[in-house]
C-alpha cells in the first residue's frame, strides 16, 4: 500500500538529524511538500487510512468514511472517534 507523507516546512530540519528519513523511504514512504487544501482533501478522499493529529482532518475522516488514527493523548471531538478514529499516543515532548 503506497503511504504518502506530506511533510510540514519544519519538519525536513529536524528529520536530517536521524535516520529516519532514510527508514521511511526504505519502507516506501514517499516524503511531498506540503500539500494545499484541495491537494490534501482529494489525498483524503483516496485514501485507506489517515494518520493526524488534527480534530479537523479526524473530522473530515469520519464524514468521508475514511479510517483514521488520530495520534494524541486527548482529543476535543469525542463524537468524531467512534470506530474510525483510534485516539491515543505516546505524548511528544
Amino acid at each position: 500500500m503506497p503511504v504518502l507523507f506530506p511533510v510540514h516546512p519544519r519538519t525536513p530540519e529536524r528529520l536530517a538529524s536521524g535516520p529516519l528519513p532514510g527508514l521511511l523511504r526504505e519502507a516506501g514512504v514517499r516524503l511531498v511538500p506540503p500539500l494545499g487544501y484541495a491537494a490534501m482533501a482529494r489525498a483524503r478522499c483516496r485514501a485507506r487510512l489517515v494518520m493526524t493529529d488534527s480534530g479537523g482532518v479526524q473530522d473530515e475522516c469520519a464524514i468521508l468514511g475514511v479510517a483514521c488514527i488520530t495520534v494524541r493523548t486527548t482529543t476535543e471531538r469525542p463524537a468524531a472517534p467512534g470506530p474510525r478514529s483510534i485516539p491515543g499516543a505516546v505524548p511528544v515532548e
